[in-house]
């Protein structure tokens, strides 16, 4: 008991950090302005937003015309501005909080994933960091931030499709499908670049015949393969959502 203590202490001193670096700059930066980020409605009147993404036809903009990945702000980034607007809070604040949520997903996810391939020690908040402030943000972080949610859900599908192939049952497999209907919903080809990487792992492991990094070597690695094959369906049913092969066709 006396040794765990310490572990408990620094993991929670970890996750603070990350979330100080996430959120703090960006409460501190322009405060009061908003940036022209992803659709104006998000910031106008964010529950008319929601009320239509269900549809494709917006008869309400000249004679009528075809939505652009509106169904996709239906989660999480419309409801997440909606409720910030339901407690009165100004449009920046909302705004630099959806930001930085965005970014603290994306490092206590590489976190995760390191934990789960061993990783302890100070080398999980460095390396969380590192993924946290990727150079990447730049292009995005400022104009289009929900494309960078699939980057945000890469570390979580990757621990995910590690501890499927770990254990039995369907829990993580049920998870990884939750993730991509989070991450994935308003640009297919973001996410498509993405799987690369969990179908990367489970091709590598299929070609070691091994789950690298098992608790116990006496399950075998294909053990958890048919649960994982199961709640794949989360991923590969993902593009028949509703007007996602129209849309991006148009």
């Amino acid at each position: 008991m006396t040794t765990r203590i310490p572990t408990l202490g620094r993991d929670a001193v970890q996750r603070l950090v990350l979330a100080v670096v996430a959120y703090i700059p960006l409460l501190a930066n322009d405060v009061g302005r908003v940036a022209a980020d992803t659709k104006a409605y998000l910031y106008l009147d964010p529950g008319r937003l929601l009320a239509r993404a269900p549809y494709m036809w917006q008869p309400e903009v000249a004679l009528g015309t075809v939505t652009h990945q509106n169904i996709g702000y239906l989660w999480p980034v419309g409801p997440f501005f909606w409720f910030g607007e339901v407690l009165g809070l100004p449009d920046w604040i909302t705004q630099r909080l959806w930001l930085g949520s965005v970014l603290l997903a994306a490092g206590l996810g590489m976190r995760w994933f390191l934990r789960t391939l061993g990783w302890r020690g100070p080398a999980l908040l460095v390396s969380s960091l590192a993924y946290m402030l990727s150079p990447y943000l730049l292009n995005y972080v400022d104009r289009h931030s929900v494309i960078l949610l699939p980057w945000a859900g890469l570390p979580w599908l990757m621990a995910l499709t590690v501890r499927a192939l770990r254990t039995k049952g369907w829990r993580h497999a049920a998870v990884f499908g939750l993730v991509t209907l989070t991450v994935g919903g308003v640009n297919a080809s973001s996410l498509l670049l993405v799987g690369i990487g969990p179908v990367a792992w489970l091709v590598w492991c299929g070609l070691e015949r091994s789950a690298p990094g098992r608790a116990s070597s006496e399950q075998p690695a294909g053990s958890a393969r048919p649960s994982w094959r199961r709640g794949s369906g989360g991923w590969s049913a993902w593009p028949s959502r509703p007007g996602m092969a129209f849309r991006h066709s148009a």
